[in-house]
């Protein structure tokens, strides 16, 4: 018998909307330091590794400034902040009925562990997850998500063949392709209208995900 089809799924812009709640969290550690934005604080900014978020708003010269910023953000972020994520529609019921249905699911965030653990209790997805790995899950801080999901499937055991990554971003496609597993992309995220306009194949929404996600599971059996 084949092993489960495996579904990765991105956290921030595909099942969670946590702009909001990542950015008021930065503007008030920034008030707090008595610290100017260099940039605008938008949604355009989410998406990335914080860190990245950071050198974007504080300038990548600035290590002084960075780390003060860096913590204090942490700290208001992983107290009370994440608990302004939104589930974006459909996406609750979906993933209940994936874990129902018999599918292997995982996580590969570029959010830290601490925050992405406590958002999964927030909404009741402890038990939903069978792997989670966050930008920080190993002893050093993955480049990007592609060494992400390299070490997922390493250290899991998933089948390329029988794994699909779903995401919002264009990094996530490539990190897709570069792993060698299929990739299905979400149009309800933080990408740009003009790098969404340049694929064709885009899930409307969580409705449209379950079908896709059936038309590629169908071929393989489940032990």
């Amino acid at each position: 018998m084949r092993k489960k089809f495996s579904i990765i799924f991105d956290l921030d812009g595909t099942l969670i909307d946590s702009k909001a709640s990542i950015l008021n969290s930065i503007k008030t550690a920034l008030d707090e330091l008595g610290i100017n934005s260099l940039v605008p604080l938008t949604e355009q900014l989410v998406g990335p590794p914080l860190m990245e978020m950071l050198n974007a708003i504080c300038g990548a010269g600035s290590w002084a400034l960075i780390p003060k910023v860096h913590a204090k953000f942490k700290e208001i972020y992983d107290t009370e902040g994440f608990q302004g994520s939104v589930i974006y529609a459909g996406v609750d019921a979906l993933i209940k009925q994936l874990v129902e249905e018999g599918y292997h699911l995982s996580l590969a965030t570029n959010k830290r562990r601490i925050p992405t653990e406590k958002i999964l209790k927030f909404f009741n997805w402890d038990d939903y997850f069978n792997n989670v790995y966050t930008i920080d899950s190993e002893k050093i801080t993955f480049k990007n998500k592609s060494q992400l999901i390299a070490a997922l499937i390493k250290n899991e055991a998933i089948d390329c063949g029988q794994a699909v990554y779903v995401g919002d971003r264009h990094e996530d496609s490539v990190a897709a392709t570069q792993n060698n597993i299929k990739f299905l992309l979400i149009q309800w995220g933080y990408e740009s209208k003009a790098l969404l306009d340049s694929y064709t194949n885009k899930i409307k929404n969580a409705a449209d995900l379950k079908i896709e996600i059936l038309k590629l599971a169908q071929p393989h059996t489940f032990q």
